[in-house]
């Protein structure tokens, strides 16, 4: 062999070697595929339990070092099933119940009545009908016109899916009010069938369907690298991502652009056992992060408070030094890195952290060969006048504020220029999603992250956060208590009454905002994670065979 074909072979050889540790499209296609697999990965149902087994089974035969899997309590509602009859024809469709309103959810022992179709939901679909006590089939991307069925007392509504819808669409079709009127989703084929039955006259059936709050467990799965340089003990990097999706149909949730920031992190988790980082590294894959975020609370809780009141009862402390967060998708390949606040006053902090990782990324692109003008939005400090809503319009829900709340150093790195139309819907599958974009973030990130835990300078140029940024995440503890007769004091613990704190809104890209408790035995829920701050804060106690609820605050 010449010369010249040896130094080609080894040319080539050096650069699979440098790319062969970055995010394969194939790994990365396995791992959202398999994911989106399992069904439901809402918190609490069987797909995130499979899902978080799966990343357990994968960390481990990647060979991840010290691995643990936490277990908690989360509270969701679960979706029993549903189904509609004809009753003359006897033919049944089965049904899936939405989103609670509020705490209400589409449970309706069997009902019998007269359907209609109400078309778009405007008034005048229902001219001629009499919609008291009727149920009311509807197309479903008409946003909140459902409300003016149930003003004119129709008792359910049967939503036909579309073919196409987003989550804005999905937002409406659920009340922070608990609005006793159950929602149900009916599947295209079988709703364009009913439908044209219902054009022609309206027909007796038999509605049911059951959902129930119900106390579930999610998990977080943690493993360590301890780090091969003595020097850099002291600073452990703590890098995470979730695995669990969202629906406004909970049963119905592949959750496929959820799946992108795990894949990344499992990416990352391969490279990193090839090549050990010189600091300390945590990587942690957080389970009900739609349900409030709460994987990431409780994660925190256990591993990385600073108040001493908590810091005092934590199982297991890391005391990261800085804690990165991962939340990617698909419909760009544009990536972007912010501080996870808006406020000026913590901003010039982080400037060093922006500076930083733009320079990484602008040599690892180019040595990748991704041909990126820009490869990384500084949503630190951007250039030409712009921030980070410029990028993420709308923003997006990330760990990494959490971290930050409790006084952590912390930064996310989030897919920019994707408004996330899709996500909690029953649309967000693989097919829609697009692997070549999700690949290249992918490999640009691990690439970056590994510059980021192998430089002794990583924390360099900054200031010190002590005086600026403290732990400002507290606990609640919530009594739930009923008057008895004849008495003035509220004694009597209501238990399994569900405890919502923070109803007023809905949610955010799929994350919903309000945190939903079950009271113990003594009618008590302890509530972690919250900012100091005022909470409304609610319990209501709901029947679970009926739906209705028995208990609720005197407003």
């Amino acid at each position: 062999m010449g010369m010249k074909h040896l130094a080609y072979y080894i040319l080539c050889a050096l650069v699979l070697t440098a790319n062969s540790g970055w995010a394969r499209e194939d790994g990365v296609r396995e791992t959202v595929a398999y994911l989106s697999s399992l069904g439901s990965r809402v918190s609490g149902y069987p797909g995130a339990a499979a899902a978080a087994d799966y990343v357990e089974q994968r960390l481990r035969a990647i060979g991840l070092p010290e691995l643990t899997r936490e277990s908690f309590a989360v509270t969701v509602p679960i979706d029993q099933g549903g189904e509609l009859l004809l009753t003359e024809s006897g033919e049944r469709y089965g049904l899936y119940s939405l989103w609670p309103n509020l705490v209400r959810t589409s449970t309706l022992p069997e009902y019998a009545g007269e359907m209609i179709y109400g078309g778009d939901g405007e008034w005048e679909d229902f001219a001629g009908f009499e919609l008291d006590g009727r149920v009311i089939l509807m197309e479903f991307n008409r946003w909140s016109r459902w409300l003016q069925a149930a003003s004119l007392g129709a008792r359910a509504i049967v939503f036909i899916a579309p073919e196409e819808t987003t989550r804005n669409q999905a937002t409406t079709k659920y009340s922070t009010a608990p609005l006793d009127i159950p929602r149900f989703w009916l599947e295209r084929a079988a709703g364009l069938r009913l439908k044209e039955q219902l054009i022609q006259q309206p027909t007796s059936v038999v509605l049911k369907g059951r959902m129930d709050w119900q106390r579930e467990t999610a998990w977080n799965i943690w493993g360590r690298f301890p780090g091969t340089d003595p020097a850099l003990a002291d600073e452990t990097i703590v890098i995470e991502s979730y695995y669990d999706g969202m629906s406004v149909v909970p049963a119905l949730a592949p959750a496929a652009e959820a799946t992108s920031g795990i894949a990344a992190l499992l990416a990352l988790a391969e490279h990193l056992v090839r090549h050990p980082p010189r600091r300390p590294v945590v990587l942690v894959a957080t389970g009900a992060h739609f349900q409030a975020q709460q994987g990431i609370v409780h994660f925190l809780e256990r591993h990385a408070r600073l108040h001493p009141y908590y810091a005092e009862r934590m199982e297991e402390p890391l005391k990261p030094k800085l804690f990165i967060c991962i939340d990617l998708t698909s419909q760009s390949d544009g990536l972007g890195i912010w501080n996870n606040t808006f406020s000026y006053d913590l901003k010039r902090f982080f400037v060093p952290f922006g500076r930083r990782f733009t320079a990484y990324a602008e040599e690892e692109s180019a040595r990748l060969g991704l041909e990126q003008e820009r490869p990384l939005a500084n949503g630190i400090s951007p250039i030409r006048g712009m921030d980070w809503s410029t990028f993420v319009p709308g923003g997006v829900p990330v760990s990494g504020e959490q971290a930050l709340t409790a006084g952590i150093v912390s930064l996310s790195f989030v897919t920019v220029n994707d408004a996330r139309y899709i996500v909690d819907t029953p649309f967000d599958t693989p097919e829609r999603m697009n692997i070549d974009n999700l690949s290249r973030q992918s490999r640009l990130l691990n690439a970056m992250l590994a510059r980021a835990v192998n430089d002794e300078n990583l924390f360099a140029d900054l200031e010190d956060f002590g005086p600026v940024l403290k732990d400002k995440l507290r606990s609640l503890r919530v009594k739930v208590r009923s008057f008895p007769r004849r008495s003035q004091v509220p004694d009597r613990p209501i238990a399994d009454a569900i405890v919502v704190v923070d109803p007023r809104f809905k949610s955010h890209k799929g994350m919903r905002w309000a945190q939903y408790h079950l009271t113990d035995d003594q009618g008590i829920a302890n509530i972690a994670g919250l900012r100091t701050g005022a909470y409304p804060v609610a319990a209501y106690q709901v029947e679970p065979e009926t739906g209705d609820i028995s208990f609720a605050p005197d407003l």
